[in-house]
C-alpha cells in the first residue's frame, strides 16, 4: 500500500520518548514511512535514527540542551511527545515529566519547526471526564514557568493526588488552549491522542499499583484485548500526518470506546 500522501518520506521528525513504548512503535512505523527520525529519550532507542539526544525530561537544562541542538538540524516537519512515567512514580516527579516536561520541550523545539508542521502528544483515558474540572485546569497551565508549575503542586496536594490523573488532564487542558494561536501565528497544529490500556512495560509497572484483576477485568470492547504499542503509533502517525490539515486542538481517544461509552452511561466501567 502506498502511504506517501501521509507525508512522512523524506520528511524531518523527532520523536520524544522512543527507547520503550508507545514511542519505540512510533520511531519504527516512521522509519517505515520513510521519515528521517531524530530521537529524543533518556536511552539510545534501538529504532533507526539520524541523530539521538539523551534527555531526562524532568531536567529543564536538558530539554534546553536538547531543544538547541535540534536547532541545528533544519526544519523540523512533524514532533511526536510520546514520553511519561506511571502512577507507580512520585506524584510530583509524575508532573514534572507528564505535563511540565512534555509541555517544555514541546514550547521549546516550536521555534525550530516548519510553519504548517504538525506536533501529537500522548496523553490517557486516565484523564476521562477533564473537562469537569477545565476551570482549575485552566488556572494551573497559565502558569507558564516550569518552577512557577511545580510550585503551585507542591502547595496543592489535596489537587495532586497521586499526580498521575491530574498531569494528562493538564496535557489534554494546554494542548486545546495552545492550539489556536500555534494555528494563526504558525499554522502549526497541535493534537494528542489519549490510550487506553495497551501492553507496554508501563502498565506492566502499573499493575503494582491497581488493585488485583483490574487489568484482567477491563473492558476491552472492540479488540477483546489491551492494545499494542504498534496500534496506539498508528494512531499518532495518523493524526499528525498532512491528511489530517483541519484537525487541530483535538484529543483522540484511543481506547477502544471506553471513555466515551462510560460517559454516556453505555458501558459500566469498574473502579
Amino acid at each position: 500500500m502506498d502511504l506517501d500522501g501521509l507525508g512522512y518520506r523524506g520528511a524531518t521528525v523527532v520523536v520524544v520518548g522512543c527507547a520503550s513504548g508507545i514511542g519505540a512503535a512510533t520511531a519504527e512505523v516512521l522509519n517505515g514511512l520513510g521519515a528521517q527520525v531524530h530521537a529524543v529519550s533518556l536511552n539510545r532507542p534501538s529504532a533507526q535514527h539520524v541523530s539521538f539526544h539523551a534527555t531526562d525530561l524532568s531536567k529543564l537544562d536538558e530539554i534546553e540542551a536538547t531543544a538547541t541542538a535540534l536547532g541545528e538540524i533544519g526544519p523540523i516537519d512533524h514532533l511526536f511527545v510520546a514520553s511519561g512515567i506511571p502512577v507507580t512514580r512520585g506524584a510530583l516527579d509524575i508532573l514534572r515529566v507528564n505535563y511540565v516536561g512534555v509541555r517544555r520541550i514541546t514550547e521549546q523545539i516550536v521555534p525550530s519547526m516548519r510553519e504548517g508542521g504538525g506536533i501529537v502528544a500522548v496523553s490517557s483515558s486516565a484523564a476521562g471526564a477533564w473537562e469537569r474540572e477545565l476551570p482549575q485546569l485552566l488556572e494551573i497551565v497559565a502558569i507558564a514557568d516550569p518552577g512557577d508549575a511545580m510550585a503551585w503542586f507542591e502547595a496543592n496536594p489535596e489537587v495532586v493526588a497521586d499526580g498521575y490523573r491530574l498531569s494528562k488532564q493538564l496535557l489534554n487542558a494546554w494542548v486545546s488552549t495552545a492550539a489556536p494561536s500555534l494555528a494563526q501565528e504558525r499554522r502549526i497544529r497541535l493534537n494528542a491522542t489519549a490510550p487506553g490500556v495497551t501492553e507496554t512495560a508501563l502498565v506492566e509497572e502499573t499493575r503494582r499499583y491497581v488493585p488485583e484483576g483490574f487489568f484482567e477485568t477491563y473492558p476491552h470492547p472492540l479488540l477483546g484485548r489491551g492494545a499494542s504499542a504498534e496500534e496506539q503509533a498508528w494512531s499518532l502517525v495518523l493524526l499528525n500526518s498532512a491528511l489530517n490539515a483541519a484537525v487541530t486542538g483535538s484529543i483522540l481517544w484511543c481506547d477502544q470506546g471506553v471513555t466515551i461509552a462510560t460517559a454516556t452511561g453505555a458501558l459500566t466501567r469498574h473502579h
